[in-house]
């Protein structure tokens, strides 16, 4: 175990990819593992239900509710609140189903379809950035955990609350946060080993109980507060020019804290049975995000009605529920969260992290030692409570991803879409010698574009780290909006230089367009071996 081979997995090669990259052979960035292979029709086992369920995995959660009333406490009104979550929320559906396309067509996961956009290598940018980003969401989901917790623990022992603090001020953590985010990730941890296929029943059952418990927490508070009319009354406290750029802003972080979900949805939707199932998340992320988000922003103005401070999140609500009958369902419903969060951490996080980690290393990382790393370096070398302890850096925090992510899901939707018309030639994905090996494995029409449109906003991002910058106004409230810039920019652009400079080798006809049905029977049979009990197995 000392030696770095003994690492070294079990081989898993490909079935599409050439030789030397299957075995590792040659001078290869990459081997091919068995596990990105297209699934095959024995293993296409998810349905419109199916989809139903992953979102309602994804989005039953603390972070969702919390997303959604950080615009009230950061001086917008209610009304303004409720139509920031609403029109997010739409305008997150359809680019979700747009980009998880290619893996309905194909059945390929996203690291795989991503390289006919980007090129063979150049594609390892945009899986590294997926990862990446899956990581700060990973811990960022940990710390709210963590608070979770506390709630459990001080239901039991209410003198928890009270531990001494024995860390520097400088740590912006308490002896007690840090011991609640420890506890969160051992409890978090054994089900970074379950396959996600086998989880799913347990997502159910924590999407059929927290669903009832989240309507009579906001029920609860808002009889509670006596005033329902002012609950959704809250006024705003930036006015003018300031509040729509806030406005503006709020719903660019709204829509870009999604994006992680976007673009990595070719991972689950090649496991869909029919064409037609994905299409069952069109209405099913506007309906969860939109319930969720009223609830949020009632318990927040009742917070602000009962309690005279705002309450973002249920959690706070918990640490309320003071007498002995209260401290009883403060500990239920804090366990309740607790796998809600939990569930939401592997499924939209670590899963899809372990997928982009087994891409990049395939002869040392699955999914599940893929998923131990997210836990590693999304849970400590991100130090998230710096990231998200306040509203504000919350917010600025879901903005700034969006300038790297934002850009690559506009060209991904422009080239399959516009493009290529939704045609592939499969088997060339898996060689890098292929026709999508562009030049030296990158479509520079694409690389240019994102690189181009990453360097608009990056000074507002650092800016945004460090407000001591000074920076022009005008790019300061670009960033502030990046989400509709870099939306349509990219997408456009791309598709322009496409018809101005055509590069037509890359481009599958009808007949080079390669299905895994046309393969034979016993390419298949081993394709099925390698699938099985990766994230679409169902139990």
């Amino acid at each position: 175990m000392l030696s770095l081979e003994a690492w070294k997995l079990a081989k898993n090669p490909g079935t599409l990819a050439p030789q030397d990259v299957a075995s590792n052979k040659g001078n290869v960035m990459r081997a091919s593992s068995g596990h990105q292979d297209p699934v095959p029709m024995a293993l296409r086992n998810w349905g419109a239900w199916d989809y139903v369920t992953y979102w309602m995995s994804d989005l039953i959660n603390a972070t969702t509710w919390q997303i959604a009333s950080a615009a009230l406490l950061v001086g917008l009104s209610t009304n303004d609140a409720i139509a920031i979550a609403s029109l997010a929320a739409i305008l997150n559906a359809l680019p979700t189903v747009l980009c998880g396309q290619p893996g309905t067509d194909h059945h390929i996961p996203f690291p795989i379809a991503i390289r006919a956009t980007f090129g063979y290598y150049f594609s390892l940018f945009c899986v590294l950035s997926r990862a990446l980003l899956g990581a700060v969401w990973f811990g960022v989901n940990t710390y709210y955990g963590s608070f979770i917790v506390t709630e459990i623990i001080a239901a039991i022992w209410p003198g928890y609350r009270r531990i001494g603090n024995q860390l520097d001020a400088s740590a912006s953590i308490t002896t007690q946060q840090m011991i609640s985010y420890i506890l969160f990730i051992v409890v978090q941890t054994p089900f970074l080993l379950i396959p996600v296929g086998s989880l799913r029943k347990l997502f159910m059952v924590k999407a059929v109980l927290l669903i009832p418990v989240s309507i009579a927490m906001v029920i609860w508070i808002c009889v509670k507060s006596g005033n329902v009319s002012a609950i959704f009354s809250q006024p705003a406290t930036v006015h003018g020019s300031a509040r729509v750029w806030l406005w503006l802003g709020t719903l660019s972080a709204n829509t870009n804290a999604w994006l992680s979900s976007t673009i990595n949805m070719p991972d689950f939707t090649r496991f869909s049975r029919t064409k037609r199932a994905p299409l069952s998340m069109l209405p099913t992320i506007p309906v969860i995000r939109i319930a969720y988000a009223i609830m949020g922003i009632a318990m927040a103005g009742a917070g602000r009605e009962l309690y005279g401070e705002d309450v973002w999140n249920p959690i706070q609500v918990l640490a309320k529920w003071t007498t002995p009958g209260g401290r009883f369902l403060a500990f239920c419903c804090g366990c309740l969260w607790l796998l809600a969060q939990v569930c939401t951490n592997v499924s939209a996080n670590s899963a899809p992290f372990g997928h982009d980690a087994m891409n990049i290393a395939p002869a040392w990382i699955d999914v599940r030692r893929g998923s131990l790393v997210c836990m590693l370096i999304g849970s400590w070398a991100m130090v998230p409570w710096l990231l998200v302890n306040s509203a504000s850096k919350f917010l600025t925090f879901m903005n700034g991803y969006g300038c790297f992510i934002c850009a690559i899901v506009s060209i991904a939707m422009s080239d399959y879409w516009l493009v290529r018309k939704r045609k592939l030639d499969v088997p060339s994905l898996y060689n890098p010698n292929g026709r999508y090996k562009y030049t030296s494995g990158t479509n520079l029409r694409a690389a240019a574009i994102q690189l181009l449109f990453m360097s608009v906003f990056i000074p507002g991002l650092v800016q945004t780290i460090n407000p001591t910058i000074r920076l022009p106004q005008g790019l300061t409230n670009m960033f502030a909006v990046n989400w509709f810039v870099n939306t349509l920019g990219p997408g456009l652009l791309y598709y322009l230089l496409y018809l101005v400079l055509p590069e037509d080798g890359s481009i599958a006809s009808d007949s080079e367009v390669t299905l895994l049905e046309g393969m034979p029977a016993a390419v298949q049979a081993e394709t099925v071996c390698r699938t099985v009990g990766d994230v679409g197995e169902k139990v």
